[in-house]
């Protein structure tokens, strides 16, 4: 049983369809990559994916539970589901080390000293075990987010959704976030990220699924799809980006 089933699900925000028909199928350790344009649907599809937008049509079964209209299925998917966004998320007011901890021993009710051990081992695994009492005001958009990747970690997910990790950032901090979300895929992690760096996709997924106007146009194993894709909306795209 796929880890991740996504069937037939439609998503609207008034009249404007942002999902239509998706059907999306994830194996467990598999790295997917979702690019397309923008407004494609591709951070909806995510935000459906971890239960932060409810669909209109269709059914999500993650892990083994299918996402309905019950509080208690959403919290029980966020559980086995972590995810970075564009824009860090980081509480503002509590420094680093406490953004690792707030989650792990208010939701998980994890002992403090079991909690601190998780979250300096994590911060080490993204090189940022030297920033622990900073605040986010006083780190580089690249350290934000390998933070925020680490404090997802930290709930010992089974499955990482990133949205766009590096639109937010300089050209020179995207690779140390690349790297970070690397060493995952080689870990095993069951993945699904949406971004624009083709090159990256390349090399850390398996799969690639190219998204427009609300619908899967094209998928198929990454080197595949951009080397000889078929449809040519797909092509286009490609052609543009690729430049």
């Amino acid at each position: 049983m796929s880890i991740i089933s996504v069937r037939d699900i439609s998503k609207s925000f008034g009249r404007t369809m942002a999902l239509s028909g998706i059907s999306l199928a994830v194996e467990q350790s598999e790295v997917v990559v979702i690019i397309g344009p923008s407004g494609s649907g591709k951070s909806t599809l995510l935000r459906c994916l971890n239960a932060l937008e409810p669909i209109d049509d269709g059914e999500i079964i993650i892990d083994g539970i299918r996402l309905d209209k019950h509080r208690q299925s959403a919290h029980s998917v966020r559980r086995r589901v972590g995810m970075v966004f564009q824009q860090f998320e980081l509480f503002v007011h509590l420094n680093v080390l406490q953004n690792l901890l707030l989650a792990q021993m208010v939701v998980d009710l994890v002992a403090k000293a079991e909690a601190m051990n998780r979250a300096i081992s994590l911060l080490r695994k993204v090189g940022l075990d030297h920033k622990t009492e900073s605040y986010p005001s006083e780190l580089s958009g690249g350290e934000k987010q390998r933070a925020a990747i680490a404090r997802a970690l930290c709930m010992k997910p089974r499955i990482m959704l990133f949205d766009e990790p590096t639109s937010a950032l300089d050209p020179e901090m995207i690779g140390e976030v690349l790297n970070v979300i690397g060493t995952l895929a080689s870990e095993g992690m069951t993945m699904v990220i949406v971004t624009h760096e083709i090159g990256f996709a390349r090399e850390v997924s398996q799969r690639l699924v190219f998204m427009d106007k609300g619908k899967i146009v094209e998928h198929g194993p990454t080197a595949e799809i951009l080397d000889h894709a078929r449809q040519p909306r797909t092509i286009e795209f490609l052609r543009k980006v690729l430049k």
